[in-house]
């Protein structure tokens, strides 16, 4: 093969302006054998084809160096760089040989003229023998503009020599390039054989390029080229296994910041994929991530020229600016640097720091030959040149000068204003007396002063001691350091090595110590879940802040002592003690790579701080290890989101234990802080040391709440332990300070400058609060007053009494009421509580048992007035339940008493199940009311329920192995006001084992004022055989407050798993929280009547209904199967409260009944009463309603439900006085209860009736009837039966208008399946008769499987019934979620200002059944939101908050048809927080996504009416293409949504139209299949939703093969607006004659379309002639079509066959088509065959009409211009316009649209037109505005003048083409001649003529493209459809002869003739999913039009395959922009 070619120019075409050309000569070879050997040229472009490329001549003069071995075999390139652009890279070649040692070569380069050179690129490929080239210098002539740029160099380029580089940037003169270094990952894919075994890309040299494995390079270069538009990546195709899967290119600019992605995902291989080796990559900007900014430096050490003076020691280097500081950088020393005399150059990249002042520098070897003696340092930044000089002349030496091996260095130089003197500081450090207290470890601190900090020094030389750190120590050091300023503060510590490293340390004295104390830094380390992930090295972390940094930290204890740390999957927490470094930005975390298992994967990092009220996420989810991904073992990590969280302060407590025998204790120690503005959570006092012994003093530092200022705390304990009572002295509260900046801002007269700047100094406000408490007193089981806990207030604070309160418990007097369990009681009152009090010393015995009093005393610090108590049990004991009646709770010092009502059950089997109950407080004419009638039922349930919460607690067990738990597990809920306490969790309402895998267990909380609900604590006890626990999420639902809070989890809860805790602290996710209307409490009182066999056992029920049929839902009075058999005996009175909806003030009726289940079901009620509180609070309303029937199937009427009307009011209300206002009336007008007469219809066919049980509800306008069973049919003793009417009655409370039922059966029985044909109701009292038909089965075999129905009245008019309802029936998804809290959407704009328009988030819902977004699959939505005109970005995200919730995203496509848009992001991100970034949701720039147009389209409401006769409905599916002015749409389907297209039913719908109109006819099918194939269209109504225009189209018939007139599935139905019909039936006569050719005759079946101005005809099929036989040679066949609708001026005909029959090939003449209607006949020439063997084989011709004779355009034309000016107030302007045209052919003249003073112009809100003659431009791409002054001169005083022009449209009025520029723009006023704004054109309307001319055969080049995966190929039938804006192709299929066409990696190709279609607008291909493989993967399909040469591209990348993805086996394919 030759490769050469000889080109002689390239021309540019402008597709969208053809008349521009751009020619681009050439004349020469590109070859590497022929001409100069250059295969890769510059060519120079000009408008016009004569002009001669003016080339520049560069002479190259490269010199070799003079030194051994200087020469080199490789290949030279070099790349020259001016001010107008580059040469490209070029080979440095000739005839001799070149670069060798000492000579001058000399090449010769043509190239476009550069203009002045800037730098050069040169390199070589390290090829040859011999690679490594030294270079002296480069000298460049440049011939044309006469100048010599000389470029020394000096360097090697060898890889083995210098700094290992073969390529580099040299600026003219030889000054140093400022080269930018960018860090470049390039990510080698995780697929089999994706590794590279040659070198990559010349400059990628070092790379392993191995599967799965990440290859890091700096690539120096000497621009600022970032941020990247794209990358080059490729190879060299070199070696043995060269194929390459590229995954992605990750590039880093240090000096910006910027870290730009390239994603690739493709094989660089000439045997993979498309054969590329060398791709261009595009950025995904939506992964753009701006990190810190980073500068050049060089760095120069000079190690001084004297003996010894070098080292072997590692070198460490930290830079301290005015801005901050660096981190610590290590200089390498594995090449001998840093020796005696010696220069040594580093490149560095340092923060921007500010001005610099001082470096240390520093070596961590005491060795003896370690030492070393250094010069100075040298720092330039090589971008602007500043340089310091750092002066040293010392020892860095243990045994030289003062021994130490740190030094700081002050800056010098012309950057410095001021030096910094070096000072000394002298630190002692005192070791406590405490025994052991000294310690054998290496010590170290850090001073922190106002001017930086000295970083960590280890103590080593004392000044005044041999042995360092012994008890009772003061040692002295000194630490030399550059001027610290003010030291604020000490850190110290110790690396914990030594026999004995332990310390007790007493103080340090530096200086003054004022800074604030230092915060605590919660460090959560997760190790990842993957083999061999879990590591042995020591973990170092380093935190940098917006205030400063931390030092590198190793993570050594951890807080949750596991006992082997950094393993897999498990969590590694420790506590960071560390001063405020502000906002962290970044962390630094890694390991030394020392151990058996070095290796580490990092799952994520989690860093709380209480402090600042933040979480910080780092996910991580690599490899730090130097065997895997890129070697790395440290990396940087960004935050992925910063968490609030709740926010906390520091607290210092120190605890004094006293000095007397057996003070100290075992016990767990705890305190609780009570404050002004609230208190702290109960807070464990401990450490890692033998705390409480006896005399000791303890100090802990703890987070807490701020109370603000404090007046009293409790402290106790709880009694563990051997030696558990202690004896407290003293405890001190500090309230630690934390920096706050104040500025002091009075209102004073006017004072100097000086004085005002004063005022406004920034003050530091450093204020502790200090807390003194004494205690002096036992807190001992067994010694002064027996507490374990005493309340303390603080000495100096103001005077709070002591109150000791008196406690009276009445225990209730029901059956085993009492309890054994240990009892305990907390008292809340106005100023705190008391704290939980466990009640032991009674005046009885036996406690709490049956009526019995039990009076204890509450010794507490004064509380104020009472709020509430909670009370609580332990449920140990034989009999731990217990029956609460009250409480009394009496103050003492005020003799008040309050009064505590319970009446309720604390016990795990009773009621709800709880053993906690909170009680409020009620007024003693409530309590004390009936006392003398012992035979009322006295209660106030229902104020307390009022004044309490109900939290129904959902909690979900994770379905993983050994995830459920038989420990106790417990759940505390934090409000804003207050918590919970500990709650058992011991009743689960669904599951008797409670907490088993994967199961969902329900318990009910109470609780009184907690607030706002903020987080809530839950965790267990870790007893039990299987104690470890998976915790799902928690769900925590408040029906009274309306509101719903999800608290994700997916965790451990396991001492072995994850982070070995066994509670949590759980935080509610925003996304998953929902609200709703809240609910209200009601009392429901239900009296059983005194009969016989009057009680039950079954489920009772009750609904309530108010005013308009408002109801509650169905609930269940009884909570278990105990409490069934408890309620409801003979003679009873039982009382629940509930919580309801809230149906108003009116209460018209109630819905009782049973369930029918029980040994005993019968019920007979006497009356239920339904008392709930009055709106004040002040008061209740109860409603008595009378029954007296039974509610039995054995019993009156067998009814087990009654509907029951009130008869009395009874109202107390409570007065001022405090006396009970008691009110008793009749209400005069209840609801009538009505009889309802049921008539049920069977239908008449074959297997109608059935056996099942039916039940049925009415539904009406006052409330429905519940769900009744038609169980006792009036007319027949067999019910349901095959043409039967069965008639049952039913009585209701008044349901007014009946409007719909609700009838199904529940498929039981041999014969289940039912036919109903209608169902008839009628209302006795009234007389009115309601008709539902319904003529479907119910059935699980038939139709659509359904049993239940809905039917809805003939007459009902969902109109009215939804009025003001604008969501009008959307589809299922096409919803917004209003369930979930959503506030990030935003209405439109309302005034002229511009603002962020976004949708707020649209929630996707899987349909029902579906659960997850499963692997490999495709959903689709439909949603709808608020325009937010042009998309800008698009942000996707999921609600999920758990590990579990990981969601990989492939790609989403977004669709918007109202804009004609189609936009396609290809993300592959993962959505988690443990994959990937950690991000759950992200924002994607348009700028990543791939645009389509799809074609605009239109909002139609349409309403489809099914006649009201016979089996009008349909199971069938239903059909429509509608045709307009202009165009048509495709086929689209009538969804029928289960419930549609039913007999005498309107369902209306919105769908998505084409811009088609005005609406001409609709051509309506059904596809004939279902159960009910028949259909009875009586009308479809059209409302266009943009212009309000309603089009109609009327049937009125069958679309049946059996019933009707018509007998088709088929009909085209004309449209009618305004009354007016757009179409008229004509009678078309078809001649067809056959050619006089041989065998020119067919017996195939031939069918034809045809085409004309008003759409086309459907299918036709020829079958019925004026000839028998049909077809045959020189024959004329007559075919007529009546009824059918005239298309007018016909264009085209689409003719075809099937190709049966025994000779099928046919040779056609021509066709003419006469309309009767318009009387008028068309001729279609063919002359063709259509047959596979003869011609160009195909079967199928499309004939242009010949009557449309083709004329060329004249020159000129006239065109008019309508133009739209804005409506708005500064739109209208006095001046002129102009207007150009650019069109295909060419340009236009200006037209100067005129505005006189006689016909204004241009006014707001106006049209105006204009007419103009002018040359014929043809197609007008776009036009060129301006607004000009009418004197036609320059504008000066008019330059605010603008014109606001919505619209412009342009029509030529030759063919009347209608050309829209949709401008919505303001155009100033012009300053000169050529400012205009250029509009493109946004919609054209072309005429038919116009179409019809255009009308040629034309041969199109299909090329289909096969994927590379496995399996791509495809052995079915591939069709394709093709779609221009003249119309379509018609399916075509894609076959050739002997050819296995579409497998893997194949490129198909095909020649279609077809007539033109103008410009294509998308491609529909498919396959019949036929043959042994059927699946395929398109990679793209390419067209090309033969006689334009235009190539359209459609991408595809997609599967056709039933299996894979969404299913599809079609795709519809758009052109790429």
């Amino acid at each position: 093969m030759n490769a050469s070619w000889f080109l002689d120019r390239v021309i540019v075409t402008d597709m969208n302006r053809p008349h521009l050309r751009f020619y681009f000569p050439c004349n020469n070879w590109l070859s590497k054998d022929e001409g100069d050997g250059l295969y890769v040229r510059d060519l120079i472009g000009s408008l016009n084809p004569m002009d001669v490329p003016k080339v520049n001549k560069y002479v190259v003069k490269v010199f070799t160096g003079d030194l051994s071995g200087s020469g080199t075999d490789a290949d030279v390139f070099i790349n020259l760089f001016g001010q107008n652009g580059d040469t490209g890279e070029r080979r440095l070649d000739n005839d001799k040989d070149n670069f060798e040692k000492g000579a001058e070569d000399k090449f010769t380069l043509d190239a476009p003229n550069l203009g002045k050179l800037r730098k050069i690129t040169i390199g070589h490929n390290n090829k040859g023998g011999s690679a490594g080239w030294f270079l002296s210098k480069v000298i460049i002539e440049d011939i044309g503009n006469k100048c010599i740029y000389n470029f020394p160099c000096g360097r090697w380029f060898a890889l083995d020599e210098d700094d290992g580089k073969i390529q580099r940037d040299i600026l003219v003169g030889g000054t140093e390039a400022t080269g930018i270094v960018y860090n470049v990952a390039v990510v080698t894919g995780d697929i089999r054989g994706a590794g590279l075994k040659n070198s990559g890309k010349v400059f990628l040299e070092g790379g392993e390029f191995e599967r799965a494995r990440t290859d890091l390079f700096n690539v120096e270069i000497a621009a600022l080229l970032s941020p990247l538009s794209r990358v080059s990546i490729g190879h060299d195709n070199a070696g043995v296994g060269c194929g390459w899967y590229c995954e992605k290119v990750v590039v880093y600019c240090p000096f910006t910041g910027i870290e730009q992605t390239f994603p690739c995902g493709k094989w660089l291989d000439e045997d993979d994929g498309d054969g590329l080796v060398e791709r261009e990559l595009y950025e995904m900007v939506s992964l753009r991530k701006k990190r810190l900014k980073k500068n050049p430096w060089s760095l120069w050490i000079w190690t001084s020229d004297i003996k010894g003076a070098g080292t072997d020691a590692p070198i460490f280097l930290q830079v301290y600016g005015d801005k901050g500081k660096s981190d610590e950088m290590k200089l390498d020393n594995n090449s001998d640097n840093f020796e005696a005399g010696q220069t040594d150059k580093f490149m560095i990249e340092l923060p921007d720091l500010g001005n610099l002042y001082k470096i240390r520098i520093w070596h961590e070897k005491r060795s003896p030959f370690a030492g070393w003696h250094l010069h100075k340092v040298t720092l330039l930044k090589t971008l602007t040149k500043e340089k310091y000089t750092f002066n040293c002349d010392r020892w860095l030496d243990s045994n030289e000068d003062d021994n130490e091996i740190v030094r700081e260095l002050t800056a010098e130089g012309p950057q410095v204003a001021e030096v910094k003197p070096v000072k000394k500081y002298r630190v002692v450090v005192h070791t406590g007396m405490v025994s052991g207290s000294g310690t054998d470890a290496n010590v170290f601190t850090c001073l922190y002063g106002d001017q930086g900090d000295t970083g960590d020094r280890v103590l080593q030389n004392s000044v005044n001691s041999i042995n360092k750190f012994e008890k009772g120590n003061a040692d002295e050091f000194i630490i030399e350091a550059v001027d610290l300023k003010q030291v604020r503060r000490v850190r110290i510590g110790h690396d914990g090595k030594g026999g004995s490293s332990g310390w007790y340390l007493g103080k340090v004295i530096v200086r003054e110590d004022g800074q604030p104390e230092n915060i605590g830094y919660h460090i959560s380390i997760k190790t990842g879940d993957v083999p061999g992930a879990s590591s042995d090295s020591k973990v170092l972390i380093k935190l940098y802040g917006e205030k400063a940094d931390t030092k590198k930290e190793t993570l050594l204890v951890s807080d949750n002592d596991l006992e082997d740390y950094f393993e897999r999957g498990r969590i590694d927490i420790f506590t960071l003690d560390t001063m405020d470094i502000g906002e962290i930005k970044r962390i630094s975390i890694g390991h030394d790579n020392v151990g058996l298992r070095a290796g580490w994967h990092l799952g994520s990092v989690e860093i709380s701080i209480p402090v600042h009220g933040k979480q910080y996420n780092f996910p991580c989810n690599r490899w730090l290890d130097k065997t895997e991904a890129d070697g790395k073992v440290e990396i940087e990590v960004y935050p992925s989101e910063i968490v609030p969280i709740e926010k906390l302060i520091n607290y210092e407590v120190c605890v004094v234990t006293g000095d007397v025998r057996n003070a100290g204790t075992n016990a767990n120690v705890f305190m609780q802080i009570y404050g002004e503005l609230g208190k702290t959570e109960v807070l464990i006092l401990r450490n890692r040391s033998n705390n409480y012994e006896r005399g000791a003093t303890e100090t802990f530092k703890v987070e807490a709440a701020d109370v603000g200022k404090v007046y009293k705390i409790r402290i106790g304990h709880d009694g563990s332990g051997i030696g558990d009572g202690w004896f407290l002295e003293t405890v001190t509260v500090k309230k630690m300070p934390t920096r706050e900046e104040k500025k002091k801002k009075k209102k004073k007269k006017k004072k100097s400058p000086e004085e005002a700047e004063e005022e406004e100094e920034p003050q530091e406000i450093d204020i502790m609060e200090v807390y003194q408490f004494e205690a002096h007193r036992w807190l001992a089981r067994d010694e002064e007053d027996k507490e374990l806990v005493v309340e303390l207030i603080p000495e100096d604070g103001e005077e709070i009494e002591a109150n000791l309160y008196e406690v009276n418990v009445i225990t209730g007097g029901v059956w085993g009421a009492g309890t054994d369990a240990n009892v305990y009681l907390s008292i809340y009152g106005e100023r705190g509580d008391t704290g939980e009090r466990h009640l032991k010393r009674s005046d009885h015995l036996n406690k709490f048992e049956k009526n019995q009093v039990d009076v204890f005393t509450v010794p507490a610090i004064d509380l104020g007035e009472l709020k509430k108590v909670r009370i609580r049990h332990d449920n140990t004991g034989s009999n731990p339940a217990w029956f609460l009646e009250r409480i009394e709770v009496i103050d003492t010092n005020e003799d008040i008493t309050y009064y505590f009502p319970c009446q309720r059950w604390l016990a795990v089997e009773e009621d709800d199940g709880q053993v906690a109950r909170e009680l409020v407080p009620v007024d003693e004419a409530f309590v004390l009311k009936d006392t003398d009638d012992s035979g009322s039922l006295a209660t106030l349930g229902l104020e307390q329920k009022a004044q309490s919460t109900t939290f129904t607690v959902t909690v979900k067990t994770g379905d993983k192995k050994r995830g459920g738990t038989d420990a106790n597990v417990f759940i505390v809920l934090y409000g804003t006001k207050d918590d919970t306490g500990t709650i058992g969790l011991k009743a689960s309402k669904t599951n008797k084992n409670k907490f088993e895998r994967g199961k969902i267990d329900v318990f009910t909380v109470e609780c009184v004022d907690l607030g706002d609900l903020k987080k809530i604590k839950i965790g267990h006890d870790n007893t039990g055989k299987a104690q470890g626990w998976f915790l799902e999420w928690v769900e925590v639902d408040a029906p009274c407050l309306g509101l719903c809070l999800v608290f994700p989890c997916g965790r451990w809860l396991d001492k072995s798993e994850d982070d070995g805790a066994i509670e949590r602290v759980l935080f509610p996710a925003t996304l998953q929280t929902r609200t709703y209307v809240p609910f209200v409490p009601y009392e429901v009182t239900v009296y059983t009547s005194d009969i016989f066999g009057a009680g039950t056992d079954a489920d009772v029920f009750i609904v309530l209904y108010g005013a308009d049929g408002v109801c509650t839902r169905q609930k269940s009075l009884c909570q278990n199967k105990r409490e069934r058999r408890m309620f409801f005996e003979r003679n009873t009175v039982n009382q629940f409260i509930v919580e309801l909806e809230d149906i108003g003030d009116i209460l018209e009726k109630i819905r009782i009944g049973h369930d029918g289940a029980g040994i005993n079901p019968g019920w007979h009620l006497d009356k239920v009463q339904i008392r709930r509180l009055l709106p004040n609070g002040k008061g209740s309303e109860k409603t008595t309603f009378p029954c007296e029937k039974w509610l039995a199937t054995s019993e009156d009427d067998g009814e087990i439900m009654r509907e029951l009307v009130p008869s009395r009011v009874f109202t107390e209300k409570l007065l001022k006085d405090g006396t009970l206002k008691q009110i008793d009336e009749l209400i005069d007008d209840p609801l009538e209860i009505h009889t309802y007469k049921i008539s049920v219809f069977t239908g008449d066919i074959f297997g109608a009736g059935t056996d099942a049980s039916v039940f049925l509800t009415i539904y009406g306008d006052l409330g429905d009837t519940g769900e009744r069973q038609l169980s006792s049919s009036e007319t027949n003793m067999n019910k349901f039966e095959r043409g039967q009417e069965d008639i049952f009655s039913i009585q209701a409370v008044d349901l007014g208008a009946v409007f719909k039922i609700n009838i199904r059966h529940d498929n039981t029985n041999p014969r289940p399946d039912w036919y109903l044909e209608k169902v008839e109701i009628l209302n006795d009292n009234t007389e009115e008769l309601f008709l539902f038909p319904c003529e479907r089965w119910l059935s699980r075999k038939k139709e659509d499987l359904m049993i239940e129905r809905v039917l809805f009245e003939k007459n009902y008019d969902p109109d009215k019934k939804n009025a003001g309802d604008s969501s009008l029936s959307r589809d299922n998804n096409a919803n917004v979620k209003d369930k979930k809290t959503d506030s990030s959407g935003e209405s439109p704009p309302e005034g002229p200002c511009p603002r962020k328009l976004q949708t707020g988030r649209l929630w996707l819902d899987l349909p029902d059944g579906q659960t997850e977004f499963a692997d490999a699959s495709v959903e689709k939505f439909s949603v709808m939101g608020l325009d937010v005109e042009e998309v800008k970005s698009m942000e996707v995200g999921h609600d999920g908050a758990t590990p579990e919730s990981s969601w990989l995203l492939e790609e989403i496509t977004i669709i918007v048809p109202t804009k004609g848009v189609m936009y396609t992001f290809v993300c592959k991100c993962w959505l988690a927080r443990d994959m990937g970034d950690g991000l759950t949701s992200r924002v994607y720039n348009i700028l990543d996504a791939d645009c389509v147009n799809v074609g605009l389209k239109i909002l139609y409401e349409v309403t489809v009416v099914t006649g009201d006769v016979s089996y009008a409905g349909t199971d069938a599916g239903i059909f429509i293409v509608l045709f307009g002015s202009n165009g048509c749409s495709e086929e689209m389907q009538l969804e029928k949504n289960g419930v549609r297209f039913e007999i005498g039913q309107k369902d209306t719908f919105i769908m998505e139209i084409p811009d088609i109109a005005p609406l001409r006819k609709m051509r309506i099918r059904t596809d004939g299949e279902g159960c009910r194939p028949d259909w009875f269209l009586e009308q479809i109504t059209m409302k266009n939703l943009t212009t309000q225009e309603v089009t109609v189209f009327t049937y009125n018939e069958w679309l049946s093969t059996q019933w009707g007139d018509n007998l088709t599935l088929e009909w085209e139905i004309p449209a009618v607006i305004d009354d007016e019909q757009m179409m008229d039936y004509t009678e078309y006569t078809i001649q067809v004659k056959t050619s006089d050719v041989g065998a020119a005759g067919t017996d195939a079946n031939v069918f034809m379309i045809i085409f004309g101005e008003n759409g086309d005809s459907g299918t036709l099929a020829l079958k019925e002639a004026n000839t028998s036989n049909k077809f045959e040679r020189n024959q004329l066949d007559v075919f007529y079509f009546s009824d059918i609708l005239s298309l007018g001026d016909l264009c085209k005909v689409r003719i075809w066959h099937d190709n049966t029959g025994i000779a099928p090939g046919w040779h056609l003449e021509y066709i003419d088509i006469e309309d009767s209607l318009m009387d008028k006949m068309f001729r279609f020439q063919c002359d063709r065959w259509l047959a596979k063997s003869e011609d160009d084989g195909q079967l199928l011709r499309e004939l242009a009409c010949a009557n449309n004779d083709i004329l060329e355009l004249k020159e000129r034309t006239s065109y008019k211009i309508e133009t739209v000016t804005s409506d708005r107030d500064d739109a209208e302007t006095k001046e002129n316009v102009s207007l150009i045209f650019e069109g295909k052919k060419g340009r236009s003249k200006e037209f100067l649209l005129e505005n006189s003073p006689k016909k204004r112009r241009f006014l707001r809100g106006a049209t105006d037109e204009f007419e103009f003659a002018s040359k014929n431009v043809g197609d007008i791409a776009a036009i060129c505005v301006s607004h000009c002054p009418k004197d036609g001169k320059k504008s000066s005083v008019k330059t605010e003048v603008y014109w606001h022009v919505e619209e412009i449209i342009v029509t030529e009025l030759e063919l009347y083409n209608q050309y829209f520029f949709r401008c919505n723009a303001k155009i100033p006023l012009c300053r000169k001649r050529g400012d205009q704004k250029v509009f493109e054109c946004a919609k054209v309307i072309e005429s038919f003529a116009s179409k019809a001319r255009s009308l040629v055969p034309v041969k199109y080049e299909v090329i289909v493209v096969t994927g590379f995966e496995k399996g791509s190929g495809t052995d079915a039938n591939v069709l394709i459809t093709i779609f221009g804006v003249n119309g379509d192709s018609g399916k075509r299929a894609l076959k050739q002869k002997c050819r296995n066409l579409f497998e893997r990696g194949n490129t198909d190709r095909f020649y279609l003739e077809i007539l033109e279609l103008g410009e294509l607008k998308k491609v529909r291909i498919e396959h019949d999913s036929t043959g042994i493989s059927c699946g395929w993967l398109v990679e793209r399909v390419e067209i090309t039009n033969s006689a334009t040469g235009v190539t359209t591209n459609f991408p595809c990348g997609k599967w056709l395959d039933q299996n894979r993805g969404d299913g599809l086996t079609y795709r519809e394919l758009f052109p790429r922009n």
